[in-house]
């Protein structure tokens, strides 16, 4: 894997501990943004958040349909159950043209009515259309940052946000995307998105919209990348992106949060 491992860990952290930030005082404080007077121990590990990283690396290509997904699947779900034995995880499986494909969530404080989602990709490309050299344009991607960056946080953060699970007022759902990089011709004939618009065409068999509300969600994309910095980007809700960033610039990051 050609990353650099103390950059990257760092970079992970960053965006665990503004996620982690956001939590709190997006949904379980009031709106008033005063970190320096919350009593909070982030426990984030880094190296961990590497580690886990580096485990999906080594199933090799997380490609829709192959078995390296399914095991990428299948790893999640151990790591969760070191977490808690009883973790609740649900599969949701479905079906891209012949392709067997497959999200996996995860739940913790569901006595909560408000949800809260944080999601990634587990998928990596299954070829590299954008490589300048050419000749690796029909390669496989091994996607140690656009995919197994952000499923390593969720698996980070839910180690750490499960001590913190009695403290929690919202329902937290971990939500591991499959079949979601695939467009431009990844695959011929998928778009992009695929596997997170299946989940919304379903979302009613995985909660029970009359007693529960989902509040928000946010999606960890590319968050292992060298010198990276969050776009503020037009697609996302932009008062939830603003107070990401103002969280971020507040904590000193002012370099990753523009």
């Amino acid at each position: 894997m050609c990353i650099n491992r103390k950059y990257n860990i760092l970079i992970l952290v960053v965006f665990a501990c503004i996620t982690i930030f956001s939590i709190v005082f997006l949904f379980l404080t009031s709106n008033n943004l005063n970190i320096q007077n919350y009593d909070i121990e982030l426990e984030f590990n880094g190296d961990n958040a590497y580690n886990y990283v580096q485990d999906q690396l080594d199933i090799g290509f997380r490609i829709p349909g192959t078995e390296e997904r399914k095991e990428s699947a299948q790893y999640f779900i151990s790591k969760f159950l070191e977490i808690d034995s009883n973790f609740t995880y649900l599969s949701h499986n479905f079906t891209i043209y012949t392709t067997e494909c497959q999200n996996v969530l995860f739940k913790l404080s569901e006595e909560n009515d408000n949800i809260i989602i944080l999601g990634a990709h587990y998928d990596s490309r299954a070829k590299a259309t954008r490589d300048p050299i050419l000749e690796n344009r029909s390669k496989p991607v091994p996607g140690a940052n656009d995919g197994a960056s952000g499923a390593a946080v969720l698996i980070e953060l839910a180690r750490v946000l499960y001590v913190k699970k009695d403290n929690l007022s919202s329902e937290i759902w971990f939500l591991f995307f499959d079949a979601e990089d695939q467009g431009g011709n990844g695959i011929p004939g998928w778009e992009w998105t695929e596997g997170s618009e299946q989940f919304v065409n379903d979302l009613d068999d995985f909660y029970d919209s009359t007693n529960e509300n989902i509040e928000s969600m946010i999606l960890l994309d590319m968050v292992g990348g060298t010198n990276l910095q969050f776009i503020n980007e037009q697609y996302s809700t932009s008062s939830l992106l603003d107070e990401l960033f103002a969280i971020g610039r507040t904590l000193g990051y002012t370099n990753e949060f523009p």
